[in-house]
């Protein structure tokens, strides 16, 4: 009976908690109101870059509301920041992958990680400099330059592991001379991939480079592309590099080093940082691009004070009226609604614009349905 009732309690014993987990909670549970206010102040300053982003600070101060939307807010931004930046983060992935199956050993493994990020830095020069030489004299670089990654590694491959052959688990000094030519080729393949799946960062600091004109120049440009496609090995150089330390050291390796990237991204090109606010924006409601049908009830914007032509205006009462627009942004007590001729305009020329639309107070705005895109030349020709 003994041995099973000590069953039975083992069997009802809960299943201890992960440290972070615990540790996490433990941290909620003890400083949950300064995590709250934290997390309140994180979502206020999001909402203070999104005004801004669009060209309407004046509405900021109007429209703040404290609640749990702010730290939702800021959640959500945060999700969305951390998504965009993981996804930059490919290169480290597959080049992270190439150093666990080659296996250096721990007295190795700095050296020969220095090594294959130079030579992988090397290889991403093989995108960057023929795109910059078609960019000056106003070309477009063919796709097929991209094989020119595999050439440096190509070269370097077989002498790199004639070098380092005794500081890995995985090759031995007894191989024999086909299997050494598949390591070069595995080799080059290897960093020859984590190059090319290089060139994804690069995209994102072409497509929110605009502090600086049209591509500064374009030398300018490319040469924060390359150092971004390089930085993208950040996390797996740091996580490996500390392999001598173990495990945890290893970790906070790679945690130095996506926050190193983080850092190098946000320096380079800091309009990415609106990216995820502008997403969070969009996600949560804040803004919403679709042209639909309000009812207005206002006594501080009548009908005569708008054009009628360009808001499609019907008149209903000397005080109600119904309108076409699109909220782009509706947070608290304010809803800025923008005339339908603004929607199909791109993201990063609104701001221009955005003078022409109204704050109206939220208990004035009624939206009714959802109403097809309105081209700009048949709004001006809508009757009254």
């Amino acid at each position: 009976m003994s041995q099973i009732y000590i069953m039975q309690q083992e069997n009802n014993t809960p299943a201890p908690q992960p440290a972070f987990t615990s540790w996490a909670l433990d941290m909620l549970k003890e400083h949950y109101g300064w995590v709250s206010v934290i997390a309140a102040g994180l979502g206020i300053l999001n909402l203070a870059i999104y005004t801004h982003h669009i060209g309407r600070p004046d509405v900021f101060m109007s429209s703040l509301e404290f609640g749990p939307g702010l730290i939702l807010l800021w959640i959500t931004h945060l999700f969305f920041f951390v998504v965009l930046i993981g996804s930059m983060l490919f290169p480290s992935l597959v080049f992270a992958g190439g150093l666990s199956a080659l296996r250096p050993k721990p007295d190795y493994a700095a050296s020969i990680v220095r090594v294959l990020t130079g030579l992988t830095a090397f290889a991403m020069l093989g995108v960057v400099i023929p795109i910059g030489a078609a960019a000056y004299r106003d070309e477009t670089a063919s796709p097929w330059w991209a094989l020119t990654v595999l050439v440096v590694p190509a070269l370097c491959s077989w002498f790199f592991l004639h070098g380092n052959i005794a500081k890995t688990e995985l090759l031995t000094d007894k191989l024999k001379s086909w299997r050494m030519l598949l390591a070069c080729v595995a080799l080059t393949g290897l960093l020859g991939l984590t190059a090319l799946v290089g060139i994804y960062p690069a995209l994102f600091v072409t497509q929110f480079y605009e502090e600086r004109g049209a591509m500064g120049g374009w030398g300018e440009a490319l040469f924060f592309c390359f150092v971004v496609m390089v930085g993208s090995l950040a996390p797996a150089v740091g996580y490996h590099n500390q392999l001598l330390k173990g495990k945890p050291a290893q970790f906070r390796g790679g945690l130095f080093g996506f926050g190193l990237f983080a850092a190098l991204l946000i320096l380079t090109v800091p309009s990415l940082l609106i990216f995820p606010s502008v997403v969070s924006a969009k996600f949560l409601g804040i803004t919403d691009r679709e042209v639909k049908r309000y009812l207005i009830v206002n006594e501080e914007y009548p009908a005569d004070s708008l054009d009628t032509q360009r808001w499609s205006i019907t008149r209903s009462e000397a005080k109600k009226y119904l309108l076409h627009g699109f909220s782009l942004y509706a947070n608290g007590p304010i809803v800025l609604l923008c005339p339908a001729d603004l929607a199909k305009l791109p993201e990063r020329e609104l701001h221009k614009y955005t003078a022409q639309c109204v704050p109206f107070d939220e208990s004035a705005v009624k939206p009714l349905d959802v109403v097809e895109q309105i081209p700009s030349d048949d709004v001006s020709g809508r009757r009254r």
